[in-house]
């Protein structure tokens, strides 16, 4: 006679089985979003701090060589030290410079500019520029005067990009300098 509780020993899986075997899957699923939602913002924030320091590079390098050519013999420092007029005597009379940079405050932009030409923006859209500062030395031991430069610029945050600031530091001897 056969009744309706003979069980089968067939092989399977149990309910318990399945949900502990999803559980482990999920679990390893998730751990792995998380790796690789880090990796991504690290990346991301990685290459834009590259990119601002390679537009701060960028502006600090057009400011050296301008003041290390040749015909540059004398320097003043206006606009609150945010502004350097780059002149061909040593004086530098109040009359039109050779070159000069200026730091924008309204855009928090570098404008560099040749005589009285119209002036080019040289900070990138990507960068905002927070501080840029000119001080003049003399060099004790020959009395050779030498600009100092600090720019201070961080990045436009982004939507997953947060806010970072980098500032460079330099000294800069003008090339043409008389004892």
């Amino acid at each position: 006679m056969k009744t309706n509780f003979d069980f089968k020993t067939e092989s399977g899986f149990t309910l318990i089985e399945i949900l502990i075997a999803s559980y482990v899957f999920l679990l390893v699923v998730l751990a792995g979003t998380i790796i690789f939602s880090s990796a991504v913002g690290a990346k991301m924030k990685a290459s834009a701090f590259w990119e601002t320091q390679q537009d701060t590079r960028y502006i600090m390098e057009k400011i050296t060589r301008t003041i290390k050519s040749e015909n540059i013999k004398g320097f003043k420092i206006t606009n609150n030290n945010q502004g350097l007029w780059l002149c061909d005597s040593a004086n530098c009379p109040s009359g039109a410079p050779l070159y000069r940079f200026y730091l924008k405050n309204s855009e928090k932009s570098i404008y560099f500019g040749e005589g009285t030409a119209v002036e080019t923006k040289l900070s990138s859209s990507n960068i905002e520029v927070t501080d840029l500062r000119f001080g003049p030395s003399f060099s004790v031991e020959n009395n050779q005067p030498y600009l100092t430069i600090k720019l201070t610029v961080r990045n436009k945050a982004g939507k997953k990009i947060e806010e970072d600031t980098l500032t460079l530091r330099t000294a800069v001897s003008l090339r043409n300098y008389s004892n």
